[in-house]
């Protein structure tokens, strides 16, 4: 997942809980919503930025990306139970892929490097989907992240187990990034059931 796509679901998080952002030059700012002060974050950001190059030159920026308190907050708070967002049913318009389904797997994995004689984490939010048929889909995984929720009166029809999905991302994550030890590195943050239109 890009700064970009960061952006877009830090944006929306934000729209979700009334919150406007204002940009002001290559900075956003933005109240934090009621969900996220008890995480102990500043109540405003004037010099928020997602753009690491404005994030270097500017040394008043505020550069949000994974390890920033304000998005591990937004991030912890989303996997959470408190949200409700561990799963979720999504129908989604993009006629490229219309007939499409499948489990998407949201992760953050940790690697660890030792710099100078100190340990520091790295962490990369690694998303994975699975269609029905079992097989990873790299090519409709963009659009199962970003494409635009379509507002359905279907009735809900049970979905496949998730088990095999499951299986089938974690092994994909294991051996694409080289995971040694699960559940000291990896952290799921939610499973969705999508289906394109």
């Amino acid at each position: 997942m890009t700064l970009s796509d960061l952006q877009k679901f830090t944006e929306r998080f934000l729209a979700k809980h009334r919150r406007q952002v204002l940009r002001k030059g290559p900075f956003l700012e933005f109240l934090v919503p009621d969900v996220l002060k008890a995480k102990g974050i500043p109540e405003r950001y004037r010099n928020a930025t997602f753009d690491r190059k404005t994030a270097i030159e500017r040394p008043d920026a505020e550069f949000l990306a994974l390890g920033h308190p304000f998005v591990d907050a937004l991030l912890e708070y989303v996997g959470s139970y408190d949200f409700g967002g561990l799963t979720a049913r999504r129908t989604l318009m993009e006629p490229k892929f219309a007939g499409r389904s499948g489990y998407l797997f949201i992760f953050v994995l940790r690697q660890r490097i030792t710099r100078e004689g100190d340990d520091e984490c790295l962490f990369q939010f690694t998303p994975v989907f699975v269609r029905s048929d079992g097989q990873i889909d790299d090519e409709a995984l963009p659009a199962a992240l970003g494409a635009s929720i379509v507002e359905t009166m279907q009735a809900e029809v049970p979905l496949p187990d998730p088990g095999p999905a499951w299986q089938t991302a974690r092994e994909h994550v294991e051996k694409t990034a080289g995971i040694w030890d699960w559940a000291e590195d990896v952290e799921s943050l939610g499973m969705s059931w999508v289906l394109f239109e």
